[in-house]
């Protein structure tokens, strides 16, 4: 099923008011907030103390979908459509992607690793003519992107298990398990030192596919527990019923994953966020501007 099918789905899921995507809302909202206290020094005191405001705008790139046609493909990274694993030479450019792969497959096997890129630059000249309540929101923005590339399922082919029978683990587990049960995220101890952004996102890209493999077999043994009409309604939105033990065990078998991966994550967007400052020539930041 193609990644548009799936974006119908997850609009006709907006319609009825429950569905949230990326790492969920709450989860980028755990993920930026997390990241807002982890960073040193004066930019560090800069976004503690915006630290609710770039939580609360994390989701905000997901919404953006609804009235950019060009939104989607930005969360995503289908490398193994690209090259096999470990992704060796892939392009320096987005624009020599493009002209590799043509944009109709780019904008279907996503950019988000040169998003994240193109993206920075916004936000550091941002910062460089220290625009600094004009920056919080991209900021924000840049760490749903970071935050998009450490998700497993961002990064393969089979990124809702429709190739293997699992077909419906990407929501399930995302959202409804992550929301289920992680409700904190702790300050990374450390942040990454930024050198080369975009080789920075494919080391991201590598350790996120390497990962993946532990969801698709959570999911199938979890599913597997369940009752056939369970079995099928997995496949879409629909909440299942409470004596349903499904994401209790899809947790139990990829839990710890789950959050590896999003305090990796935390760790990155601090390291993105600081990068962004250190490129813009560290100017003092302003909290009244």
């Amino acid at each position: 099923m193609g990644r548009w099918i799936l974006n119908s789905y997850i609009f006709i899921f907006l319609a009825v008011g429950n569905f949230a995507h990326g790492w969920g809302s709450e989860g980028h909202k755990l993920i930026n907030g997390a990241a807002a206290r982890s960073v040193d020094g004066e930019f560090g005191v800069f976004l503690a103390y915006f630290a609710d405001t770039l939580a609360e705008h994390g989701p905000d790139p997901d919404n953006w979908k609804k009235d950019d046609d060009n939104e989607g493909y930005r969360h995503y990274f289908d490398a193994d459509l690209y090259a096999d694993y470990p992704f060796a030479n892939l392009p320096e450019t987005e624009q020599q992607l493009v002209a590799e792969f043509g944009q109709e497959n780019v904008q279907q096997r996503g950019n988000c690793p040169y998003y994240i890129v193109e993206y920075s630059h916004k936000v550091i000249e941002l910062i460089k003519n220290e625009q600094w309540s004009a920056v919080l929101i991209p900021l924000a923005a840049l760490g749903h992107y970071v935050a998009d590339l450490h998700m497993p399922l961002h990064v393969v082919e089979n990124y809702n298990g429709q190739l293997t029978g699992n077909k419906g683990v990407h929501f399930r587990w995302e959202v409804s398990m992550v929301d289920k049960y992680i409700k904190n995220l702790p300050q990374a101890p450390s942040y990454p030192v930024i050198d080369d952004p975009l080789v920075t996102c494919f080391k991201i890209v590598r350790e996120s596919y390497t990962a993946h493999g532990i969801i698709l077999r959570a999911d199938s043994i979890a599913r597997a527990e369940q009752p056939l009409k369970i079995q099928q309604s997995l496949k879409g939105y629909a909440p299942l019923p409470a004596s349903s033990n499904y994401l209790e065990l899809l947790y139990q078998e990829s839990g710890d994953c789950a959050r590896n991966r999003m305090e990796a994550a935390t760790a990155m967007v601090a390291g993105f966020w600081y990068y962004c400052w250190d490129q813009a020539g560290r100017p003092t930041p302003n909290s009244g501007d």
